[in-house]
């Protein structure tokens, strides 16, 4: 992600999971660490991301690391394991069959270093097709805190690029 600080700084945050672990790398001026998180909490947090970008990615639904179980109708939990890894969540679909809403428990939220467990939502909306592939272009992540909803992301969805390199 790619974003301003205060509307002026540029900074990117990644989130990665990559051969079993998983982390987060925040970066002023793509030079200044400003955070870097990681550890079994930050690997299953970062796996669980990678389930929730299922709503762009549907392909991902295919993976043999993914189980599907149907809890209501367009309602299913997706289990992903990966290298010793577990994570879950929920995905609803509207009648159309379109991912509207992700929500887990395994997206930690960290803040001074401490670790907190609270249900971390993202939504999907606005689709649009480019070709003959449908996509939602409007995103939003967060955590429901007590008393609060703390927004992790909110954005548009301007292009998707597959197999570059």
């Amino acid at each position: 992600m790619e974003a301003h600080l205060f509307g002026i700084l540029p900074f990117t945050a990644r989130d990665i999971f990559r051969d079993g672990h998983g982390g987060l790398l925040v970066r002023l001026l793509d030079k200044l660490r400003l955070t870097e998180r990681t550890g079994p909490l930050m690997d299953r947090s970062e796996l669980v991301t990678v389930l929730a970008e299922m709503m762009i990615i549907p392909a991902y639904a295919l993976c043999r690391y993914i189980t599907w179980r149907e809890i209501a109708p367009l309602v299913v939990e997706g289990i992903i394991s990966f290298q010793g890894v577990t994570a879950k969540g929920i995905f609803h679909f509207n009648p159309d069959g379109l991912v509207e809403r992700f929500e887990t428990l395994d997206r930690y939220y960290n803040e001074g270093g401490t670790y907190q467990n609270y249900p971390w939502v993202a939504t999907a909306e606005k689709y649009k097709f480019r070709g003959d592939i449908r996509f939602p272009s409007v995103f939003r992540a967060l955590w429901k805190m007590p008393g609060r909803e703390h927004v992790y992301f909110k954005g548009e969805l301007t292009r998707l690029l597959f197999n570059t390199f």
